[in-house]
C-alpha cells in the first residue's frame, strides 16, 4: 500500500521555494548523544574532537547522511549523529559495511530516519528520499512480531534484543510512523 503511494507523489504538496525548509531533528538527539559521549570501539566511525553538526535547516545534507548510513536491509545502525558533518574518510568507512545486519530500533533509531526522509521527500520531491523511506518502512513492517510488537534489534535478535521493547521510543516511534503512513494512504 505504501509502495503504491510512493509511486504517486502527486498527492504531496511541495513547500514554496521561498519558505525555509526545516524538519524537526530532535528525534536524532538520543543516538547523537550516545555517539558523541559514549565511546564504543565497535562503531564504524568514531566522533572527532569538536566534530561539527549541520543546522536543522540543512535538510539535504542531513538527508544525505541518513542515506549514507542506511544498510542494504533497509535499516540503520544505532548511535550515530545524523547531523554530523562527516569527513571524507568517515564517509568511506560508512559505505564499506552496507551489508551488515547491525540495525536496531534502540535509542529512537530507525523510525526517526524513516519519518525524516518522508518529510524531506514531501518537501523536496527527491525520489532518493522516497525510495530510502520505503525501504526503511518495509524494514519496520518485516520486523514486526505476529503479536504486534517490535524487537529492539532486527534481524536475528538475541537475548534482551529479541524482546518487545517499549523503552527508547521503539514501540511509540514505530507506531507513530505507521499511523502517519496509514493516514496518508487512506
Amino acid at each position: 500500500m505504501l509502495a503504491a503511494f510512493a509511486e504517486d507523489s502527486s498527492q504531496l504538496q511541495k513547500v514554496a521555494p521561498s519558505a525555509p525548509l526545516l524538519i524537526d531533528t530532535s528525534r536524532f538527539c538520543d543516538s547523537a548523544q550516545h555517539w558523541r559521549h559514549i565511546r564504543d570501539t565497535n562503531r564504524v566511525i568514531q566522533v572527532l574532537p569538536e566534530q561539527p553538526a549541520y543546522a536543522p535547516e540543512r535538510v539535504r545534507e542531513i538527508a544525505a547522511n541518513i542515506l549514507l548510513f542506511q544498510r542494504d536491509n533497509g535499516g540503520w545502525p544505532k548511535d550515530y549523529d545524523m547531523l554530523a558533518v562527516l569527513t571524507e574518510e568517515q564517509k568511506a568507512s560508512i559505505r564499506a559495511p552496507k551489508g551488515r545486519n547491525d540495525t536496531s530500533f534502540d535509542n529512537h533509531n530507525l523510525h526517526s530516519q524513516v519519518d525524516y526522509l518522508a518529510r524531506a521527500f514531501a518537501a523536496t520531491g527527491d525520489a532518493s528520499y522516497r525510495d530510502a523511506c520505503v525501504r526503511g518502512f518495509d524494514f519496520m513492517v518485516a520486523a514486526q512480531y505476529p503479536n504486534g510488537g517490535f524487537p529492539q534489534r532486527h534481524p536475528n535478535p538475541k537475548g534482551y534484543s529479541a524482546h518487545i521493547t517499549f523503552n527508547d521510543g521503539v514501540m511509540l516511534g514505530i507506531l507513530g510512523v505507521l499511523k502517519d503512513a496509514a493516514w496518508i494512504v487512506s
